[in-house]
């Protein structure tokens, strides 16, 4: 498990996130292209607050949070998320969806 650095406007920033196939990057809420396979996954538990690996997602922990998006420059920012990181591989049509089936499974993601 890895702790989550957001930035402190991440919310603000995400919801200004508009468009289609646009998502707002976990870390700092800046829009991600999910339509191509410039950007990553990361699989969220505690709350929100920590990136899991693969093997070690509960999907049925009451704080597990789903897999988000994170854009290529917040995984190289921030220390030892790149190991968490879920490379794209082709386009995910729809994230909402993707996070109410609890995760990455199946959707176009290496590993």
């Amino acid at each position: 498990m890895l702790r989550i650095e957001q930035r402190e406007d991440q919310a603000e920033r995400a919801a200004r996130v508009k468009g289609k196939g646009k998502e707002p990057c976990y870390i700092c809420g800046r829009a991600i292209n999910i339509l191509g396979t410039n950007y990553f996954w990361i699989e969220v538990g505690k709350g929100g607050t920590h990136a899991l690996k693969r093997e070690d997602v509960d999907g049925e922990a009451p704080d597990y949070m789903g897999c988000f998006p994170v854009g290529p420059d917040c995984v190289k920012k921030q220390p030892g998320l790149a190991e968490y990181a879920i490379q794209a591989t082709g386009p995910a049509e729809d994230a909402e969806a993707l996070r109410r089936a609890g995760g990455v499974e199946g959707a176009a993601v290496e590993g």
